[in-house]
């Protein structure tokens, strides 16, 4: 049952990320057995010949690459460091970020929503490609960043390649299919 409706429904952009939430609940027997609460956000991002443009207007990307790998404690950082991340960059004038090689805290990815900080995240790997098991986990890599993140509206670009690899046609074929058949709305 749907209980609201989204009128007027403003756009995110990186000048002002409008986010919506919507909470989603699982109900048998007259009672809530789990609820699900997600911030989302609707744009139209589409890259052209002529640019990037963002619900229609031309943005020129400014950005950085982003290792969440800190000295001496490496990956394990507290949600309020992976925000303060976001905050930093955001900080510096860019409004891209490219996520490496690896799954991101959600955290950071959710802080670049709130921000107006536009994502290009990645699968794991880096300049290897393996055997026919090796690349049906790159495939199901690929499944699983999209189904995690697909909700995210900073996010522009699905990684869908190996880091610094070399070209594997048939591959890249099977990620870029998995990526599209589960995110339509993504180039």
């Amino acid at each position: 049952t749907i209980h609201g409706f989204i009128k007027d429904v403003k756009l995110w952009d990186i000048r002002h990320p409008n986010r919506y939430l919507i909470r989603t609940e699982l109900i048998t027997d007259d009672a809530v057995i789990d609820v699900r609460e997600v911030n989302v956000g609707f744009r139209k991002a589409e890259f052209t010949s002529e640019g990037f443009f963002l619900n229609g207007r031309r943005v020129q990307i400014r950005g950085l690459n982003r290792h969440q790998s800190y000295p001496y404690v490496g990956y394990a950082m507290p949600e309020s460091m992976q925000r303060d991340d976001a905050r930093v960059l955001k900080g510096l004038g860019i409004n891209a970020v490219r996520t490496s090689h690896y799954p991101q805290s959600h955290y950071f990815v959710d802080e670049c929503d709130a921000l107006g900080l536009l994502v290009f995240t990645e699968i794991p790997g880096w300049q290897h490609i393996g055997d026919k098991k090796w690349q049906d986990q790159a495939v199901k890599n690929v499944e699983e960043m999209v189904t995690q993140y697909r909700n995210h509206p900073s996010i522009v670009i699905w990684g869908v390649r190996i880091n610094e690899s070399r070209d594997d046609h048939d591959l890249y074929t099977k990620t870029n299919e998995a990526a599209h058949r589960l995110d339509p709305t993504r180039q």
